[in-house]
């Protein structure tokens, strides 16, 4: 019998809500199948036959010329495999080499930056700055807050998401350490005691700002404690600084600052990994080769 290509799609998109994958993932895979249904139909495809073939590879060619960034074109063209693996699957047509026509781009890796001495010097002026300019109690409160954030960034080379999951149970005070948890396990990392003493500081003046007792997050906004801030609002801390020092800056290259000096001094990997959260061995050492 013979099966059109939106009911052939439609049977995916059935098996794909039926996997555990998010709803933004499945949303996406429905957005690039509705998409290359409609280029089928606009090119008279409408079935799932010997033609199928010749529609992939007109169909790739377009995907080429019209999306020049690696990660949507590669994103369109691993949902296009998923489909006609599932229609190998129901064998609703003879197998034929799918992977020569629908290749994914490489990626090219950017180097990573290394920031010197003199730019984390800078960094870490920024929120200070801030600080003492600061004309409002919010705005005092907002550079303590980033301050913290950034010179936690700095001490410990934790990524944003697992910065903005700290709770104050995660932070002893007396023993000066504070432990972080990712999705596989939790480590923990001795601070500074100027890190402490910024710590202290911010935790008092929250409690002052939002006129109650502290709540479970560490990292909140300026309007509520019930809940933490986003990764975005990182990045924005890190937009206000390369602004201020007139270099782009983002919390990955402090990361990998981090990492970096962890690398000179020589400690051992697992010591790094250790600290820096790094759960497969691969990645560290990949990453160590790219700075070289």
């Amino acid at each position: 019998m013979m099966v059109t290509l939106v009911e052939a799609w439609n049977s995916y998109f059935l098996l794909l809500n039926s996997l555990k994958k998010s709803a933004a993932t499945k949303k996406q895979y429905n957005i690039d199948g509705q998409q290359f249904l409609a280029f089928a139909h606009e090119n008279n495809y409408f079935n799932v036959d010997h033609h199928l073939k010749e529609l992939l590879f007109i169909y790739s060619n377009y995907l080429k010329e019209t999306y020049t960034n690696v990660n949507t074109f590669n994103h369109k063209i691993a949902t296009l495999r998923g489909f006609i693996d599932f229609v190998f699957l129901r064998e609703w047509v003879d197998l034929f080499d799918y992977e020569v026509i629908l290749q994914p781009k490489k990626r090219q890796k950017e180097a990573l930056t290394l920031l010197t001495k003199k730019q984390l010097i800078q960094i870490t002026n920024v929120w200070p700055t801030y600080f003492q300019y600061a004309k409002t109690m919010e705005h005092a409160w907002l550079a303590r807050r980033n301050g913290c954030i950034v010179q936690l960034l700095m001490e410990t080379g934790c990524k944003p998401a697992e910065l903005v999951r700290m709770k104050w149970s995660h932070i002893q005070f007396d023993s000066s350490i504070i432990y972080i948890a990712n999705q596989n396990r939790r480590r923990e990392i001795k601070l500074t005691s100027i890190l402490m003493n910024m710590l202290a500081h911010y935790k008092e003046a929250t409690e002052e700002l939002h006129e109650e007792n502290l709540g479970e997050w560490v990292w909140v906004s300026e309007a509520s404690q019930s809940k933490s801030i986003s990764t975005k609002t990182i990045e924005r801390i890190f937009q206000t600084i390369s602004k201020d020092i007139g270099t782009n800056v983002r919390a990955t290259d402090l990361r990998y600052t981090v990492m970096q000096k962890a690398f000179q001094s020589e400690k051992t990997i697992e010591n790094i990994q250790e600290k820096m959260g790094y759960v497969r061995k691969w990645v560290l050492t990949e990453r160590q080769e790219r700075f070289e």
